[in-house]
């Protein structure tokens, strides 16, 4: 019996302090509790930048007091704090207007530092460019062409036809030509890169025979091979006289003479391109004085057919010409 009595006080302490806690802890979240919401407008924007963006908060307090808050970013930056007072219980607006020079996606809330810390909810931002569709307009003749030709008209149009097509091939051969020259000139630039690497693999071989106090051993070799004394470098004499120092030069002399063959034949071949260049260049220079003449005489056959000379004229605009359309 008195062990039940005990057990049935015990459990009345625990209820006691429990409620108690509890209503002190509800209590004071309910002082000092913040709620805060949070907006952006507009969340999603298309059209031109830079463009402003309203941050939109509303913070609910319970009593007088002062918020100290910031705005975070999804990606971890953090705005500089900010301080909004309650004179009263109530709800504040806090706004800013956000500034944005280029497209930008993101999210954004309000972080209550004190007097207690609390979130709100996530708001997301899109602004991006506007794509705009743009319809390609057709330029057609702008002005009335005569249903029935004479025999002077007829000719006039077909012959400017005749012109027109020249006009659009030429202008074909031009580009074609053009882009030759440019590869040609490519190459000769690659070819003059392989000789400047060339010698300045005989100017480092130069300085060697000079380190090694054996230039003029190197150079003198260099000259009897040159002067075709294959004797010298074939090895044909005898060589048991010779020291290090001379076979070292002797081969050193060799090896250059084959780099300097090598560098010869390198600088025929940018001869034979530069030939091949000046005759596309020469052929371009006819293309281009022609297609000046051609242009010419279309400009005059426009004029005696009384067309506007700022309408550019098309292959495939003659049979409508020949034929207007009622």
């Amino acid at each position: 019996m008195e062990t039940k009595k005990t057990v049935l006080f015990i459990f009345f302490l625990i209820t006691i302090f429990t409620y108690t806690g509890f209503s002190q802890k509800f209590s004071v979240q309910r002082t000092n509790s913040v709620f805060v919401k949070f907006s952006i407008n507009p969340h999603k924007y298309r059209g031109k930048f830079p463009v402003n963006v309203q941050y939109i908060g509303k913070i609910s307090m319970k009593k007088t007091g002062i918020v100290k808050y910031l705005y975070e970013y999804a990606n971890g930056r953090l705005g500089k704090p900010k301080t909004v007072v309650f004179k009263k219980p109530g709800t504040q607006t806090v706004a800013i207007s956000m500034h944005f020079n280029a497209p930008e996606t993101g999210k954004v809330r309000i972080r209550i530092l004190s007097p207690v810390q609390v979130n709100s909810n996530w708001a997301r931002y899109e602004l991006n460019y506007q794509m705009i569709m743009v319809k390609k307009e057709v330029v057609k003749p702008q002005y009335k062409q005569k249903k029935n030709l004479n025999l002077e008209e007829a000719i006039l149009i077909k012959k400017l036809g005749i012109l027109i097509v020249k006009k659009e091939q030429l202008i074909e051969e031009i580009k074609k030509l053009e882009k030759q020259i440019k590869t040609w000139e490519i190459l000769i630039g690659t070819i003059n890169e392989d000789i400047n690497k060339l010698n300045d693999d005989i100017k480092n071989a130069i300085d060697r025979c000079n380190t090694l106090d054996m230039l003029q051993q190197f150079e003198d070799t260099l000259q009897k091979i040159q002067a075709n004394s294959i004797n010298e470098l074939t090895g044909n004499t005898d060589n048991s006289s010779e020291d290090d120092s001379q076979q070292l030069a002797k081969e050193l002399a060799a090896w250059v003479y084959r780099i300097e063959q090598k560098i010869e034949e390198k600088e025929n071949l940018i001869n034979i391109i530069q030939k091949t260049i000046n005759q596309l260049k020469l052929k371009l220079k006819t293309k281009k004085s022609a297609l000046v003449k051609i242009i010419k005489e279309i400009r005059l056959l426009k004029v005696k057919l009384g067309i506007p000379l700022n309408i550019q004229l098309k292959k495939k605009m003659i049979p409508e010409l020949l034929y207007p359309a009622d």
